[in-house]
Order: C-alpha cells, then sequence, then structure tokens
C-alpha cells in the first residue's frame, strides 16, 4: 500500500473517533469508551505526524516538518515513552542531536523503573508480575488516562512507511521474515512487517547513538550498559530479541564482535523464525571473511 493511502486512512479515522468523541449525547459510548477514542486519537496523530515527517526526509522537505510536528506533539502523552521516543527519533535521523539528547533526558526522568510496567500487545505472552507500586496506584486511582500515561510504557511502532524516522539499526526488523519464514506467520502476525521495539532498551539504545555523535563517551558507554541490564532483567519485555538485535549491533561498533554474536544467537533462542538476527550474522560472518 502507498505512503498515501496510509495517509488518508489514519486521518480519516481521525476524523471519525473525534466525532464520536465530541458526540456528548451519543448514549451509546460511555465515559470509558470515550477516553478509550481519546488515546487512541493521540496514538494515530503520532503515527500520521511520524509517517509525514518520514515523507520530508524522503523528498528533503524542510520547510514542511512544523505540519509533520504538530501531528506528532498531538501523541506525545498517550503514555510514558513511545510517543516521545518517535520524536527523538525524528530528530536524531534528522542529525538534531541535541534536541535528542533533550527529548532523551527528559523520558529518562519520567521513567520511573520502580513504577512503570512494559505493554506490548503485539501477540500473547506470558508475562511476570507486575510491579508492587504499578498495581497499588492502579488501585489506589479511579483515573485511567492519568494511570496509562504516567505507569505504562508501549512497545514502540514504526511501519515501513515510516522508515526515514526509524534508526538504521532498527530497520531490519521491518524485513525479518525470509520467504521460508513467511510460511510460520499466523493471521495475527502483521506486526513482523514493522520494526517494533520496547521503549526501554530502545531508549537506551537511541542514548547510545546520541552520545556516540557527542562524542562523550562515558554516557556512551552507560547507555551500552543499561541496554544489557533491561534485557536481563526485565521481565515484561514484548520483544525481547528485537532488543538483542540492536544491542548485538552496538556490540559491532564496539568490535566487540564475540559478544554480537552471542547477542544473536540468544535473540535465535527467544524466536526462531521471523528474526533479523539471521541477516545479521550472515552480515557480520561475511564482513569477517572479507576483512
Amino acid at each position: 500500500m502507498s505512503v498515501t493511502w496510509y495517509v488518508q486512512f489514519i486521518t480519516n479515522t481521525i476524523q471519525k473517533l473525534l466525532t464520536l468523541i465530541s458526540n456528548q449525547h451519543n448514549e451509546k459510548f460511555s465515559n470509558i469508551d470515550r477516553k478509550a477514542y481519546c488515546l487512541l486519537t493521540r496514538y494515530l496523530c503520532c503515527t500520521l505526524g511520524s509517517i509525514l515527517a518520514s515523507l520530508n526526509i524522503y523528498h528533503q522537505e524542510h520547510f514542511t516538518y512544523n505540519k509533520a510536528l504538530s501531528f506528532m506533539l498531538l501523541g506525545l502523552d498517550s503514555d510514558v515513552a513511545s510517543g516521545k521516543l518517535k520524536l527523538a527519533s525524528f530528530f536524531y535521523c534528522i542529525g538534531d542531536i541535541e534536541r535528542t539528547e533533550l527529548i532523551l533526558k527528559k523520558i529518562e526522568e519520567c521513567y520511573d523503573l520502580s513504577v512503570v510496567d512494559p505493554v506490548c500487545v503485539c501477540y500473547d505472552f506470558k508475562h511476570g508480575a507486575r510491579r508492587e507500586r504499578f498495581n497499588r496506584l492502579c488501585y489506589e486511582s479511579n483515573e485511567e488516562c492519568t494511570l496509562l500515561k504516567q505507569l505504562t510504557a508501549s512497545c514502540v511502532r514504526f511501519m515501513r512507511c515510516e522508515i526515514n524516522c526509524c534508526p538504521f539499526e532498527l530497520q531490519h526488523e521491518m524485513f525479518r521474515s525470509t520467504q521460508e519464514d513467511l510460511a510460520y506467520r499466523g493471521s495475527f502476525d502483521d506486526w513482523m512487517d514493522f520494526a517494533v521495539v520496547d521503549s526501554l532498551p530502545y531508549l537506551y539504545f537511541l542514548q547510545y547513538k546520541t552520545y556516540s555523535r557527542l562524542g562523550r563517551l562515558d554516557n556512551n558507554q552507560r547507555a551500552l550498559s543499561n541496554i544489557a541490564r533491561t534485557i536481563n532483567v526485565e521481565p515484561n519485555l514484548g520483544h525481547r530479541e528485537t532488543a538483542l538485535n540492536i544491542l548485538g549491533q552496538c556490540m559491532e561498533q564496539e568490535n566487540n564482535l564475540e559478544n554480537a554474536f552471542k547477542c544473536y544467537a540468544r535473540s535465535l533462542q527467544i524466536r526462531g523464525r521471523n528474526n533479523s538476527a539471521k541477516f545479521h550474522i550472515c552480515n557480520m560472518l561475511h564482513k569477517l571473511i572479507n576483512y
């Protein structure tokens, strides 16, 4: 499907949702329905802004970034991190490293590791226990939207039409399936055509890349350690194999090929099919042979 189709479809969906939200006299929709539509609208606005920004980058139309940014800003607070991370990705991809760093700092300040829980609905997987403070705050509050904004971090999704707003290391996830792998996909596996990553390891990955560009080695290495720690200790990552794939690429950039291979091998243990780790292993072997 063309980028124009996605833009038109999302725009129409947003308009329909706004109509439903504004219709206060429609008794078919409860208050909770309207809250859900508000959250969905914000998410769609962020996605639409990212698509437009990707299109602008492709055509080098810097003067039209304002329209894309205005949509992305509407979706910043849908949860603790995912909307802000898409905005940071956009600035990173256009080379505005200072602004990228500022956004990442704000995200890290808001991301309370003792409270915030990752949320992924891409597929059904076994969740670990929720954090004690998360459960307590959920019990004490009856304001659903506030809880989602402050206590949850959804996974970050990039469709192929957003590829220019997605760092190169993550773009491989959009093409994870070989022709043979496609036979091992189910009817609800369309998310595998996207680049999808949990917010916390992606936050640290963007910090690693940003501090690399800024030449701040201490912060760069701290971010790298945080990616590895998150993969090992966070029980509710929905895309642990993707986090391992981007960690492996970081290890390659560190010229630590042994640990890079271990990351890719571990990734394949988690998801043996439809995993870009196969590409990374082949690419690394090709470099070694032709070095």
